[in-house]
């Protein structure tokens, strides 16, 4: 049992950093930067566990292909849709982008 727990307590934290460092390989050699444009936001309601705090999600195209980002925390609020902000993303696979304004929120 404590071999299980153990385990899982190394190859998480592992598994987030070996992800970390593939997002900043190919944010270093294969970055791009684009305007997307501010198209959902919503407050998570507060729970036992988590306070609540605002989201936004963002559109963008590449390539004349649409995309769109993660859900991204708007600590401060700042944001309301319709609002331009700039997405970096990998120009070898979009869907790994981040919103440079919001990523340390």
């Amino acid at each position: 049992m404590g071999l299980a727990v153990g385990s899982v307590l190394l190859i998480g934290p592992t598994f987030g950093l070996w992800i970390g460092k593939i997002s900043d390989y190919e944010f270093s050699n294969y970055g791009a930067t684009t305007k997307g444009i501010v198209v959902e936001k919503w407050y998570s309601k507060p729970s036992r566990k988590r306070e609540g705090h605002w989201l936004v999600k963002c559109k963008f195209s590449v390539d004349d292909e649409q995309y769109s980002t993660y859900n991204v925390r708007d600590s401060e609020n700042s944001f309301k849709i319709g609002d331009t902000l700039l997405i970096q993303y990998s120009k070898r696979n979009p869907e790994n982008n981040v919103i440079p304004a919001l990523e340390n929120n």
